[in-house]
């Protein structure tokens, strides 16, 4: 074999072990992460803020604290539009301190 030869073989089985590590540490290493609170805004009697609901669906999150009501908000990809998700009262809501966490 000629070095022309070798170096690419080198190359070629870098590359394989590289990328078989990257697959490795993306398999194993993902964790299940909420993401919420990234932009808020305030005006009034609302907040409003951006989180994900899952791992591709981005949502808007609206409280609106004289009703004491939140709704939850989605782009929808096929209608191209802002559907709502869910409305929520705030008090239906679980605190952490109130949950069993045995």
């Amino acid at each position: 074999m000629d070095r022309k030869n070798i170096t690419i073989i080198t190359l070629t089985t870098t590359a394989v072990i590289l990328l078989a590590a990257l697959v490795f540490v993306q398999m194993f290493n993902s964790p299940n992460v909420v993401v919420a609170g990234s932009m808020e805004a305030r005006g009034g009697d609302y907040v409003a803020t951006m989180g994900k609901i899952a791992s591709d669906v981005e949502a808007l999150f609206l409280l609106d604290a004289r009703s004491r009501n939140m709704g939850i908000y989605y782009y929808d990809n096929n209608s191209k539009r802002i559907e709502l998700y869910q409305v929520l009262p705030l008090a239906q809501i679980e605190r952490p301190a109130d949950r069993d966490l045995r």
